[in-house]
């Protein structure tokens, strides 16, 4: 797959996540066999990638304010600052607080700056405050592989992959 004009491609051998800067507008796109972040603008120009041998096979992205998170299949959330400076790293492989098994989806509510992950292999959510500290987990007892999570004011949407539905939670409880 190549981003960009032909002349000035950037080659992307595995693309896992996607998010769209609503600030800049810039395009960054996790690709997963490279082990990197790639970087382009809203007309498709290559502007710089996040090379790092701390990103091992980026899965999804998720961007807030000047921070960008960066899930991984080695069980860490990566917190980068937009120009692609290391900020912290967040988490271990495991079960449990702040561990992770192969983390999918990261959404941050835009209200309160939580981070949601979908923590897919322990088959639950965690919840991280705006400062990655951890807060709560839940799902154990209903989710199986959760893929994405999108908050809302009232409710969380949750899709399930192994349980082929889309959960829909009020805090605690699922409905």
């Amino acid at each position: 797959m190549f981003i960009g004009e032909y002349t000035q491609s950037v080659f992307v051998k595995f693309p896992k996540g996607v998010v769209v800067d609503n600030t800049t507008g810039n395009i960054n796109v996790a690709d997963w066999e490279n082990y990197s972040v790639k970087v382009v603008n809203k007309n498709s120009k290559f502007l710089f990638k996040f090379v790092d041998r701390k990103i091992e096979h980026p899965i999804w992205i998720a961007i807030c304010g000047d921070r960008i998170l960066i899930s991984q299949g080695s069980g860490h959330i990566l917190n980068y600052e937009v120009n692609g400076k290391l900020i912290s790293r967040v988490g271990k492989s495991g079960k449990g607080e702040l561990t992770f098994n192969n983390p999918r989806s990261l959404t941050i509510d835009e209200s309160t700056g939580e981070v949601y992950i979908c923590d897919s292999y322990n088959n639950h959510m965690q919840i991280l405050s705006k400062e990655l500290g951890f807060k709560t987990q839940f799902g154990h007892d209903k989710l199986s592989n959760p893929l994405d999570v999108k908050p809302t004011r009232e409710f969380r949407f949750i899709l399930d992959l192994s349980n082929p539905c889309l959960h829909l939670y009020n805090y605690n409880l699922i409905l």
